[in-house]
């Protein structure tokens, strides 16, 4: 077999490796061909129709488009128009017509002249738009994908409206960028409200906005539209369709208003026309606060202001009660305001609830308390005059004092410092402690005064029992206190904590307990004149013939009672 391999001058490769010799080597010669591809495919290029390589002036350097894998064309356009878009998938013959393949020029027009002259929407060549077609057009579709430049960015409705709405006809050389460039005939032609006669100014921006032709004028911040301007007509201040700008104050639009008003009649009573000081603009009624020298409250909140200003004048009254109330001042009969002296100043006493009531607080050097809260002031302050009367009790209630009957507080010499007994709840029942000399106690406490303090006189009796009860201790018969030789110290056997009868008498000496326990007094004394004596013999029978025979040995024995107890002081 043959080593021969094809030398190195041409290797092949691709589909020259397994091409047949005699493909490029005919009749049997295989001499040493050129290297070039037009040596073996100058029939190739010669036959070539798509494009026609010959009428093309196409290089016969076949591997500018060629490889020697396949026989079909790699060409990749140059540099100097890549192709991109809708001219990836143009036919070559879209732009190298006529089979001509030479370098076309690179600008838009070049091939799309005709393109550009058959335009109607809008006609290029009428409008002047330029043939630099890449301003608007892409290679990715032959839509237009114009933007509108930065001098005027379409937004809003101007981003739907025809190109002609604004270019006419078919003229797109660049228009003003004001409004009234294009809107002058709407201005010219608005009639609510009437544009050109009211002298409004043809920059509809301030009014108008892009997104809607609708009017969104706000009114400028000279006088900002609040409450009820808000819903007003424009014709209700600019009338007769002028809108040239009117004056900010309220007179300037309400002076017909201010001028018929009556209740109060704003020119008789001399107001300020500056509206804004009674009334706001969420509604026309009165806001009016009376200012603060003399701020309405309770009753006055509820007066009408002819009640103060009469008749209709608003001009500003005193700020002290009397200035409005003098007549009531002087009309007062409950007490007599002028008989009594009382001071025009009417917050001493009223304030201004609804019916004036007075609130009067009496002074502290005498607080009223108890009944004196609920008494009248004419109890005290009699025939009307309000002079200020002393402040002890005397001074208001001598009468009481002197027609005090029980007890008689003038026969018993009481002082007339009354707040000693009584308090000022109502009734002035008495309240008086008995000194600490002699506290009461027991049937004490419930005792009346006369009992002990005869006579309605109060002097001071002594602090001894008898002082009271010396009447009791002689009339005493069970037994007989008198006879019995009793003291006069009661309560040696009476206790005041319960009741005056039955004695707790202790005793001396054991003889009391025991087996005598419980014994009545006259068991042993029996002599109810003379309880010295007693007797043992009347409940002990003991003869004396025996007690005789039993004490003969017992030295001064004498059968008699008194010696019986001295020997047997043991009660058992």
């Amino acid at each position: 077999a043959s080593g021969f391999r094809h030398p190195a001058t041409f290797p092949l490769a691709g589909a020259h490796a397994a091409a047949q010799c005699a493909g490029c080597h005919q009749f049997g010669t295989f001499a040493t061909m050129g290297d070039e591809c037009a040596d073996c495919h100058q029939s190739d290029y010669a036959a070539a129709t798509d494009p026609e390589h010959v009428a093309a002036g196409m290089p016969t350097s076949c591997e500018d488009c060629h490889s020697p894998i396949s026989w079909d064309s790699s060409f990749q356009h140059p540099s100097t128009f890549p192709l991109v878009g809708s001219h990836a998938i143009a036919a070559c013959s879209g732009c190298h017509q006529s089979g001509t393949f030479q370098t076309a020029g690179d600008e838009c027009v070049d091939c799309h002249l005709s393109d550009y002259s058959a335009a109607l929407s809008p006609d290029h060549a009428a409008a002047g738009i330029p043939t630099t077609c890449e301003d608007c057009h892409a290679p990715r579709s032959w839509a237009s994908s114009f933007e509108h430049p930065s001098v005027f960015p379409l937004v809003g409705a101007h981003t739907a409206a025809a190109c002609s709405g604004c270019h006419q006809p078919g003229t797109f050389a660049t228009p003003g960028t004001d409004c009234a460039d294009c809107h002058q005939s709407d201005y010219t032609r608005a009639t609510d409200p009437d544009h050109v006669a009211a002298g409004l100014p043809m920059s509809c921006a301030d009014c108008h906005a892009p997104l809607t032709w609708d009017s969104e004028f706000t009114h400028p911040r000279t006088f900002p539209l609040t409450g009820a301007h808000t819903s007003a007509e424009c014709s209700g201040c600019h009338q007769l369709g002028t809108f040239a700008t009117s004056g900010t104050d309220c007179s300037d639009c309400h002076l017909a208003e201010y001028t018929r008003t009556t209740q109060p009649s704003h020119v008789a009573a001399g107001m300020p026309m500056t509206c804004e000081d009674c009334h706001s603009t969420t509604s026309w009624d009165s806001s009016f606060q009376h200012p603060r020298v003399f701020p309405l409250s309770g009753a006055h909140a509820l007066a009408t202001c002819d009640a103060c200003h009469q008749p209709g004048t608003f001009s500003t009254p005193g700020s002290d009660c009397i200035d409005c109330h003098v007549s009531t001042f002087q009309a007062t009969t409950r007490p007599s305001h002028i008989a009594a002296g009382f001071p025009t100043d009417c917050t001493i006493c009223h304030t201004s609830t609804v019916d004036w009531s007075a609130s009067f607080q009496h002074p502290p050097v005498f607080p009223l308390s108890g009944a004196h809260a609920a008494t009248d002031c004419s109890a005290c302050h009699a025939r009307t005059t309000f002079d200020t009367p002393g402040s002890d009790c005397v001074d208001c209630h001598l009468t009481d004092f002197q027609s005090a009957a029980r007890p008689s507080h003038v026969a018993a010499g009481f002082p007339t410092d009354c707040q000693i007994c009584h308090t000022s709840t109502v009734g002035w029942q008495a309240t008086f402690q008995h000194p600490p000399s002699f506290p009461l106690s027991g049937a004490h406490a419930g005792a009346e005064c006369s009992a002990c303090h005869a006579r309605t006189t109060f002097d001071t009796p002594g602090s001894d029992c008898v002082a009271c009860h010396l009447s009791d201790y002689q009339a005493a018969t069970g037994p007989n206190h008198v006879a019995a030789g009793f003291p006069t110290d009661c309560e040696f056997c009476h206790s005041s904590f319960s009741t005056w009868s039955g004695a707790s008498f202790d005793h001396p000496g054991q003889i009391a307990g025991g087996n005598h326990s419980g014994l009545d007094c006259t068991d042993c004394h029996f002599n109810p004149s003379r309880y010295a004596q007693f007797t043992c013999t009347n409940c002990h029978e003991h003869e004396q013939p025996e007690m005789d025979n039993d004490h003969d040995r017992v030295t001064g024995y004498v059968y008699a009672s008194g010696p019986c107890y001295d020997c047997h002081p043991d009660p058992d």
